[in-house]
C-alpha cells in the first residue's frame, strides 16, 4: 500500500493526480486544501490555506493524528497573476508571494521534516514553464515565484538524498484547467489561443501533467532527484 498525500487544490492539475491514484488498488489518499474534494476513495480531507503559515502547520500537526504518514507527496500549491510593473500592487505582490513561493516552501518543509525522520519519501512539487523556463511580459513576479520554489527544490533534494527523500518539480505550459481560461472563453477559443503558443499545435490535458507527476514520484526511478521536468509540449512561447 501507497499512502500519498495531495495539497493545494481539488480541481484542474490536482483533482487528475487524484483521479490518477484512485484509479489504482492498494493507495491510501489524503487530501489537504481550502476547499472540499468531491472525490470517492479519499480517506482524509483537511483544511489548508497556503496564504497562511500557521494554516499549513496545523494541517499537518492534524494530518499526523488522524491519516499517519506517508509516501508521496504531490504540491499543486498556486495562484496566477498578471500585471505589468507599474500595476502590481502591494497586495498582489504580497499575496502572490505568500501562495506561490512561501506557502509552498513550508508545505515542502513540513512533508520533508516527516519524511526525512522516516528516511524514505518522495515529493513531487508543481511549478510552471512560466518560471526558469520560460516567461513574458505581465509575468514577472508569477515567474518568479516559480523559480523561487525551484531553486529551493534544487537545495532541499541536495540536502535530503542522504536521507532517502527525492524532491522534483514539474513545469507545465499550458494545460486544460480553469486557470488558463479568460473570462468567457470557451474551450475552443482557449486551445485556439494557447495551442499556437505551443510548439506540439496544442495544450495539455490535465491527465498528461498528472501521468507525469506520478512517473516522477514513483519508485520507477530512484536516481531522478533535483530537477525540474518541463512539459511544454516541445517548447511553448513562440
Amino acid at each position: 500500500m501507497t499512502d500519498i498525500l495531495v495539497v493545494g487544490g481539488t480541481s484542474g492539475i490536482a483533482a487528475a493526480v487524484i483521479d490518477h491514484y484512485i484509479s489504482q488498488t492498494g493507495n491510501r489518499l489524503a487530501v489537504l486544501g481550502r476547499t472540499p474534494t468531491a472525490h470517492q476513495g479519499v480517506v482524509y480531507e483537511g483544511h489548508l490555506d497556503a496564504e497562511q503559515l500557521d494554516s499549513i502547520t496545523s494541517a499537518f500537526d492534524e494530518l499526523d493524528s488522524t491519516f499517519g504518514s506517508f509516501d508521496v507527496a504531490i504540491n499543486c500549491v498556486g495562484i496566477w497573476g498578471y500585471a505589468h510593473i507599474a500595476d502590481i500592487t502591494n497586495d498582489d505582490l504580497t499575496r502572490m508571494c505568500a501562495v506561490n513561493l512561501t506557502g509552498t516552501i513550508a508545505t515542502i518543509r513540513e512533508e520533508a521534516t516527516r519524511m526525512a525522520a522516516a528516511s524514505t519519501g518522495s515529493i513531487v512539487t508543481v511549478t510552471s514553464a512560466i518560471g526558469a523556463s520560460a516567461t513574458n511580459a505581465g509575468l514577472g513576479v508569477y515567474a518568479a515565484t516559480k523559480a523561487g520554489v525551484e531553486a529551493f527544490n534544487r537545495s532541499a533534494a541536495m540536502e535530503l538524498a542522504p536521507l532517502g527523500v527525492r524532491l522534483n518539480c514539474i513545469a507545465p505550459g499550458p494545460v486544460e484547467t480553469e486557470m488558463t481560461r479568460l473570462p468567457g472563453e470557451t474551450n475552443v477559443e482557449r486551445e485556439r489561443r494557447l495551442g499556437a503558443l505551443v510548439a506540439s499545435g496544442r495544450i495539455a490535458k490535465a491527465a498528461e501533467i498528472a501521468a507525469g507527476i506520478a512517473w516522477l514520484a514513483s519508485n520507477d526511478v530512484p536516481y531522478i532527484n533535483g530537477i525540474e521536468l518541463v512539459a511544454h509540449g516541445g517548447g511553448f512561447g513562440k
